[in-house]
């Protein structure tokens, strides 16, 4: 196998996968010619390099199309700000859609989503190149870790030569693995259209968990699921909070004797379910992390405090039980994800205390600390002040410095 074709970085744009067939790249330089009446020679003036248009051909096919189709739609549509574009080749670009985006589905080719997609570069005046890389390196590292988890189960993972009860044993926890998944999807506000099409394929995976007993139909099968999770979500904040909810799977299992050597087999089958899920889900908490925007630095580090501990837990536990690389892997996403935050952290306000004096109303407050009251709503919400007209008298109130 060519080593160049490993190394390539697997095609997203703002996190969402796809495949692509073929590129092609715009590219030169802007130039005015100028002709003068009865003068022959024209002058051409060169106002410098145009800006570079990437059109490719991509598809989105398997148990999700549906989901990452409708992800990536509105990842086009849905903003009004540049995203981040990898690309195998190109690498990785922040760039804007254009409106000659189109998609077609074909239902012979086994639910394909064709994709014709037409970006053009950003700039670096609206997005420093500190802040790009930074984000850039996370949503990089996302994809890559996640292709690692993924062969370390397909490594682990078999009921080949197995008697039943271990066969058995492996649907039940993959069902188990579908069950807190399925509870994931109750936190937060969902896109109705993403949600309706996942939950479709959650349902699916469900009716036929009991034959994806090989290690690539069943990690295939459950993955997909962890990753979709974050897309269904319009808020990076509540895909981060329903991904949390899926670090603890596994702690109910009930524990196996190493007996035999199947035994031994149904106890690796178990965790090897448990760390797809655990290590996709921390992986996913990472991208909603590096979509998400920050008020003040005291959230911003919270969150970046947060997502280390559980990076940190899971990390320990991949090194007592030997698997290096997937550790290797989180170590790598842990490091870019806390240098990520803490660059954006960096540039944030701080939050501060500040005592009222005799009751006043949270806009006269806001001018008395802002110099206009275009942060009234915001000191409200965020001392949970019932009564705008009327803030509580000698208070501390939380305020962005």
């Amino acid at each position: 196998m060519a080593l160049w074709r490993d190394a390539l970085l697997p095609a997203s744009f703002r996190g969402i996968p796809f495949y692509i067939d073929d590129t092609d790249m715009a590219f030169g330089r802007r130039n005015e010619t100028n002709e003068y009446p009865k003068r022959d020679e024209p002058y051409t003036e060169d106002l410098g390099r145009r800006a570079r248009q990437y059109s490719f051909n991509a598809y989105v096919i398997g148990e999700l199309n549906n989901v990452f189709a409708i992800a990536l739609i509105n990842a086009i549509e849905s903003y009004d700000t540049a995203g981040l574009l990898i690309h195998p080749t190109l690498g990785i670009k922040q760039v804007i859609p254009t409106g000659d985006c189109r998609v077609s589905y074909s239902e012979r080719e086994g639910g394909l989503h064709r994709f014709q997609l037409t970006f053009v570069e950003a700039g670096q005046n609206a997005f420093p190149s500190s802040l790009t890389d930074t984000i850039s390196a996370v949503v990089g590292l996302v994809a890559s870790s996640a292709t690692t988890v993924i062969n370390n189960f397909i490594t682990d993972f078999t009921t080949d030569k197995s008697p039943h009860y271990v066969k058995t044993a492996a649907t039940d926890t993959a069902t188990k693995a579908s069950g807190a998944i399925r509870e994931a999807t109750k936190t937060g506000v969902t896109n109705s259209d993403t949600y309706s099409v996942y939950m479709d394929s959650l349902d699916a995976f469900d009716t036929k968990v009991d034959t994806l007993l090989d290690a690539e139909s069943l990690g295939n099968g459950l993955q997909p699921l962890v990753t979709g999770l974050t897309d269904i979500y319009t808020s990076p904040k509540d895909a981060y909070a329903a991904q949390k909810n899926l670090i603890n799977f596994g702690a109910s299992l009930l524990p196996v004797p190493t007996t035999t050597t199947n035994r031994k087999q149904q106890v690796k089958n178990q965790q090897a379910i448990v760390n797809l899920i655990q290590n996709t889900a921390l992986i996913e908490m990472a991208r909603s992390v590096s979509a998400m925007t920050f008020e003040s630095r005291q959230e911003a580090l919270a969150i970046r405090d947060d997502l280390d501990d559980l990076l940190t837990n899971a990390m320990t536990e991949l090194a007592d039980s030997l698997q290096d690389e997937q550790y290797d892997a989180l170590s790598k996403v842990q490091a870019a994800m806390i240098n990520d935050i803490s660059a954006r952290g960096s540039r944030l306000p701080d939050i501060i205390t500040v005592k009222t004096g005799n009751s006043l109303p949270a806009a006269v407050f806001a001018y008395n600390q802002y110099g206009d009251t275009h942060k009234t709503e915001e000191v409200a919400k965020r001392n949970r002040i019932r009564n705008p007209l009327f803030l509580p008298p000698h208070t501390e109130l939380e305020v962005l410095k």
